[in-house]
């Protein structure tokens, strides 16, 4: 649908989490340590910057229509020079006030932090989404609609990039699905929360490459230089979760991690699978293929906004 172009990204598309720091300053981070009792000590998942963890209220601090509500708790693992723990505690601090700020039923919603006794950082504080992630609500849910949840991912980034705020990590296991069977966008920011752009971070390598899948063409075509995140990035990426959740496979599905970036330097995109996750998803094909390549423009200035993407998404 597009052609190749050598204009570089643009630096205007949106603000990152550092630069709108200041604005969490306006939105006060809850300390909701006395608050909250773990329900077990094991995590109940895993990821490539931290663990989760349940916890229950234990007090009327939400009000008694919330106590012994279910919440989940992320923990980073980090490992830190000396001096490193006071930034990044700093920065966590900081920018969890943005994400705090916002109200929006298909953004998560973060209610505070944590300090867990074994952990040097404070940990998350956000909704406990039932479903798990948008992936394992397709895969496990017959009656759930490809649709719905497209539309649901598409109402949070947009609210974000409202916000002049750029995910940086857009995929599916970062769209969760709570009880009520809403999808809503998480975890924006949280590498730069960690310091993952400049101080330690225990990171999971694996998962770490694997996010290469869904990253922009622009991050492999200029390698000499720094991108931050942006929206028409969170855009590509956007189209490589609608694909994702389509096939049920990963961006790239056909070539191991050292072969994808090979692929995005020059410029190929994503193949669609033959066959699709779910026989339902089949009708979706023509739409999503069509949906998928808008945001896969090649030269990032020419990708629609996130707000046109909402009213396309059926």
């Amino acid at each position: 649908m597009d052609t190749p172009s050598q204009s570089t990204p643009s630096s205007t598309h949106a603000l990152s989490f550092e630069n709108i720091s200041v604005s969490s300053q306006e939105h006060q981070v809850i300390d909701l340590t006395a608050h909250l009792e773990e329900i077990d000590g094991n995590p109940f998942a895993c990821g490539g910057y931290a663990d989760l963890y349940k916890y229950r209220c234990c007090t009327s601090i939400f009000g008694p229509e919330i106590e012994n509500a279910v919440f989940a708790v992320k923990t980073p693992r980090m490992k830190f020079a000396m001096g490193d723990r006071h930034k990044s505690i700093a920065r966590m601090h900081r920018e969890t006030g943005v994400w705090a700020s916002l109200n929006h039923e298909n953004v998560l919603k973060l209610h505070g932090l944590l300090y867990r006794s074994n952990n040097s950082l404070p940990s998350l504080v956000a909704d406990y989404m039932e479903k798990g992630t948008v992936e394992q609500y397709l895969r496990c849910c017959p009656n759930a609609n490809l649709v719905d949840v497209i539309r649901d991912a598409a109402k949070g980034l947009s609210h974000l990039h409202e916000r002049e705020i750029a995910h940086g990590d857009v995929k599916g296991d970062n769209i969760l699905v709570g009880g009520d069977g809403r999808a809503r966008i998480a975890d924006f920011g949280l590498s730069r929360m960690l310091g993952t752009d400049g101080l330690p971070v225990e990171v999971t390598t694996t998962d770490a490459n694997r996010s290469h899948r869904w990253h922009a063409v622009e991050y492999f075509k200029f390698p000499t230089r720094i991108i931050g995140p942006t929206k028409p990035a969170d855009v590509w990426s956007f189209g490589c979760t609608i694909l994702q959740l389509f096939s049920g496979k990963w961006p790239f599905y056909d070539a191991i991690e050292a072969e994808v970036t090979i692929r995005l330097s020059q410029g190929e995109l994503p193949k669609f699978p033959i066959i699709a996750s779910r026989p339902d998803h089949e009708k979706y094909r023509p739409g999503i293929v069509a949906f998928c390549h808008l945001c896969w423009m090649k030269d990032p200035d020419f990708r629609p906004q996130m707000r046109m993407l909402e009213e396309l998404a059926w």
